[in-house]
């Protein structure tokens, strides 16, 4: 499982529990045995459960409370501030269990440029404390003497000391910054939903969680390869400030970078994710990438991938990504696709792979038009790649992008994602291009009754061979 794993830090997962099998084996292995016992200690671990517990049980529609209250009360939004009160509840009741009974330290070298001393606690890491000059020799004589009261919260899943003050020599001090660190803990909520058969009512256009498999999302193939110069750019724009959400965009996006890094063997450090990306923020993304490409001198491959709005410029029929600032209505605030993919190829990098989980209508992701747009869809131009470069798109230039409801994505991401998962991510670009065109065509008519066609669109350059290139 994890023998050897000095850098261990945490293990996120939908079940903490730790197999007997595998403590049984600790017992004989002290390297191990350790390894349990410091996973164990990760506000993690103690946390994850009770989190999904005690939010499961919030949600429930009460015994007197009619369904109107229930909607009112149990929302996505609502649901987030709950979570953010039982984290901060969990975490005062982890600190409580966690915190040392005595407080060990030592004190380190003095900076007289910064005029701090390093405080150093056993197990619990170092902070620094602000003592000027003329008093930090008599502070390090009467050390032994010192009372520390700190206060404690998460650093890299752990408990430590956030900040201090500290009692020595009849005077008191501080720590010269305080800064907290929220606790963060990976959990793949379903959209929230409540089953009829209970005597609870259904919630607007969710499938029930009994509905929703997302076995693609827990079991993501492990590869042990390591892409190294392989570097992704993942947007997913779920929330928009002025138009419609996007159904299941934004967990299209962080599924897709966990294939990314688990599946087709990026280092974490080489996937850039960025949920509900403003104008500035998608700007800022693609200047991320130029920035690395040109460190690199272009040896590197690309992998962009994009969910969300897009949407067309009435006049030219050009198509835009659409940002959550942004309404379609003025395409100056929104990214042209054509320029995207010019300066994608201005890196002159080994490939770049594009996915665009988006339609360029006007149509949403789903059903109706987008408020900016008018009532009939427009055909979009047909993207031009350049360079070494294919891009996937969810659908032809005018159709819509469909989700798909039962499995919690994007018709074409869901697919997508599939065969990354039935090949373990060894699939050539041509197989997984017909493995989407064939399946997301045949559920869209079943599901929608409608046409989504996605399509392959290559430069030039790579007419001859991109077929048999791979994602690993």
């Amino acid at each position: 499982m994890f023998f050897f794993c000095d850098s261990l830090k945490s293990i996120r997962g939908n079940n903490y529990t730790i197999p007997k099998w595998l403590i049984e084996y600790a017992k004989y292995d002290s390297n191990l045995s350790r390894c349990i016992a410091e996973t164990k200690s990760t506000f993690s671990y103690f946390a994850y459960d009770r989190i999904i517990k005690l939010l499961q049980e919030w949600q429930q529609k009460r015994e007197y409370e009619t369904t109107a209250q229930w909607q009112v009360r149990v929302t996505e939004e609502t649901r987030a501030e709950q979570l953010k009160k039982i984290q901060k509840q969990l975490l005062a009741e982890y600190i409580e269990q966690q915190r040392p009974k005595t407080i060990k330290s030592s004190i380190g070298h003095y900076d007289a440029d910064y005029g701090i001393f390093p405080i150093t606690v056993d197990n619990m890491g170092t902070f620094y404390l602000q003592v000027p000059i003329a008093e930090a020799a008599k502070v390090k004589e009467k050390w032994h003497k010192a009372k520390i009261f700190p206060t404690y919260g998460i650093v890299e899943d752990r408990l430590a000391i956030t900040s201090a003050e500290v009692n020595v020599n009849g005077k008191k001090y501080k720590t010269d910054d305080k800064y907290e660190t929220p606790p963060e803990i990976a959990i793949n909520l379903p959209p929230l939903q409540i089953n009829l058969d209970n005597g609870i009512a259904k919630k607007d256009d969710t499938a029930t969680p009994a509905a929703i498999d997302n076995s693609i999302d827990i079991n993501i193939p492990t590869n042990s390869s390591n892409n190294a110069n392989t570097f992704a750019v993942i947007i997913g724009n779920e929330d928009y400030q002025q138009v419609s959400k996007v159904q299941y965009a934004k967990n299209d996006a962080k599924i897709f970078a966990a294939y990314c890094e688990k599946t087709l063997g990026l280092p974490q450090k080489n996937i850039k994710l960025y949920q509900d990306a403003t104008f500035g923020i998608m700007l800022s993304a693609v200047e991320n990438i130029q920035n690395i490409a040109k460190a690199f001198k272009g040896d590197i491959n690309i992998i962009f991938y994009y969910a969300g709005h897009g949407v067309p410029n009435e006049s030219t029929n050009e198509a835009f990504l659409l940002p959550t600032d942004a309404n379609g209505s003025n395409t100056a605030a929104c990214y042209p696709i054509n320029k995207l993919l010019k300066e994608l190829k201005e890196l002159n990098t080994n490939s770049v792979t594009v996915f665009m989980d988006a339609c360029f209508s006007g149509a949403q992701r789903g059903e109706g038009m987008l408020a900016s747009a008018r009532g009939v869809a427009i055909k979009a131009k047909k993207v031009e790649p350049q360079g070494n470069m294919v891009v996937f798109s969810a659908a032809s230039a005018d159709e819509t992008a469909y989700p798909y409801k039962e499995k919690g994505h994007g018709l074409f991401t869901y697919f997508l994602l599939k065969k990354l998962n039935e090949t373990k991510g060894d699939v050539t670009l041509g197989e997984l291009g017909d493995y989407i065109s064939e399946k997301v065509a045949q559920e869209s008519v079943v599901s929608n009754g409608k046409s989504q066609t996605p399509t392959v669109t290559v430069s030039q350059a790579v007419s001859d061979s991109w077929r048999n290139c791979k994602l690993r």
